[in-house]
């Protein structure tokens, strides 16, 4: 036996026990069987299990630790892309992601991933530069903010978190006197990938801005993460996002980063938005 694939984890049973498939009893003894059928064989077992709507492992957390690798495939409906992210790996690097493409002969693997629009791009769009693990993508952030009628306006997120997206409007709002504050903002990364990386705030910030006054800021690409206060903070290997970033004209990065050719140098949002203002 070279491989043996379970599907699905919540869906097995061991008769001995009177509990019902898929509770907590059941899971962690059918899970301690196949590891140590896994261990004392040598054979991989690919354990498959539900997700609930927040995209998380359905079950008790006790699985994950158990486990020696835990792996999301995520995929967004209408676009081919999959993506498949590594949340643990006892004997590797974890946060590591591959990118797939559905085709008529299956499933391939995308060595070079672009999840950004081709041309000058429209008001509401603004690019970054993510790490997923030891990859950084360039990805499209888009923002549609419009006049709302409820108390309690709307803050949708699709690929962003939704807490990322009401902090950052609400710092926009206290400091610049935005009226984000009776306005929905909706929010989607383009190609259906998640991102989680804060780097992106400036980029998201920055697309706020856009829809709100419904200006262009041509492919603009912006690294930093947003504080409270503000200001653009530093983020993580600021040197290999910049090596993905060859081809574009205007790129924003935090004050305290190292000088790259062609890279704008911004201390907080203020300094950001005046430079946009210009263009």
């Amino acid at each position: 036996l070279a491989l043996l694939i379970v599907d699905s984890l919540q869906t097995i049973f061991i008769p001995e026990y009177d509990s019902a498939p898929g509770s907590v009893l059941q899971i962690r003894e059918t899970t301690m069987k196949l590891i140590k059928f896994a261990k004392t064989k040598s054979v991989p077992v690919l354990l498959i299990g539900h997700v609930t709507k927040e995209g998380e492992i359905a079950g008790p957390k006790l699985v994950e630790h158990m486990v020696d690798t835990v792996i999301y495939f995520e995929g967004e409906k209408g676009t081919d892309l999959r993506i498949l992210r590594i949340n643990k790996n006892r004997f590797g690097p974890s946060g590591e992601i591959v990118v797939f493409e559905m085709r008529e002969g299956g499933i391939f693997e995308v060595t070079d991933p672009v999840f950004v629009e081709e041309g000058e791009l429209p008001s509401g769009n603004v690019l970054t530069c993510v790490l997923e693990g030891t990859r950084a993508f360039v990805v499209q952030v888009q923002a549609l903010v419009s006049r709302s009628k409820m108390v309690n306006p709307r803050r949708v997120g699709r690929g962003i978190d939704t807490n990322r997206i009401i902090t950052v409007s609400a710092v926009m709002s206290k400091k610049f006197k935005l009226p984000f504050e009776n306005h929905d903002i909706y929010m989607n990364v383009v190609g259906g990938i998640r991102i989680t990386d804060p780097a992106a705030d400036l980029a998201i910030a920055m697309a706020m801005y856009s829809s709100l006054l419904d200006i262009p800021l041509g492919n603009l690409v912006a690294i930093g993460e947003i504080g409270l206060d503000g200001r653009v903070r530093k983020v993580y290997n600021i040197k290999r996002r910049i090596m993905n970033l060859k081809k574009y004209e205007k790129v924003l990065i935090p004050w305290e980063e190292v000088q790259f050719e062609g890279a704008i140098k911004v201390r907080d949002l203020s300094e950001a938005l005046k430079i946009v203002r210009r263009e």
